[in-house]
């Protein structure tokens, strides 16, 4: 009984820590992915094709 009390007590810690580094990984990737995309479209804007 006591072992289950510790690891819903750890889950509960370590869940959230996951979710939030997922969180901020996927947040890191796009605005990543949204520079690298500005970047590669920036010298076309000036021909005007954009």
């Amino acid at each position: 009984m006591k072992q289950d009390c510790a690891f819903k007590k750890l889950l509960s810690v370590v869940v959230p820590i996951v979710l939030l580094m997922g969180s901020v990984g996927y947040i890191v990737f796009r605005l990543l992915s949204e520079r690298s995309y500005r970047e590669k479209w920036k010298d076309y804007e000036d021909c005007g094709l954009i």
